[in-house]
């Protein structure tokens, strides 16, 4: 997810990724896990259940972490800008710029998670 900035009269929209909205993506799984964690301590069924979330944070959690830090270290910096009026997209990294047309784009592929469709 990204930092969107609006401007609505002239329709300039701005996007840049931060570590607050990778921490707002990661937070469901983070509560939900906490959650979890507390239940099975709660309950004093420490042997299966604790080996089972032990499987769960290698299998889900950390590869999940992996993927959003590498995401946050390979865009930090960059910037999306998408000007609807001049039908203009920018992208600004620290060491260049690049600018496309609406024409140029001949197709978009959009890739959604498999367990949360975010986008």
């Amino acid at each position: 997810m990204v930092t969107s900035l609006i401007n609505i009269k002239n329709l300039i929209y701005t996007y840049k990724v931060t570590l607050l909205q990778q921490l707002k993506l990661l937070s469901p799984m983070f509560f939900k896990n906490i959650a979890i964690l507390i239940l099975i301590l709660a309950f004093g069924y420490l042997d299966a259940l604790f080996l089972v979330f032990i499987i769960v944070l290698v299998i889900d959690i950390l590869p999940t972490l992996i993927v959003h830090i590498q995401y946050l270290l390979k865009n930090k910096g960059k910037s999306l800008i998408i000007d609807v009026n001049k039908r203009i997209i920018v992208l600004n990294s620290n060491d260049n710029t690049e600018q496309r047309y609406f024409d140029d784009i001949t197709s978009l592929e959009r890739y959604l998670s498999f367990v949360r469709p975010t986008g």
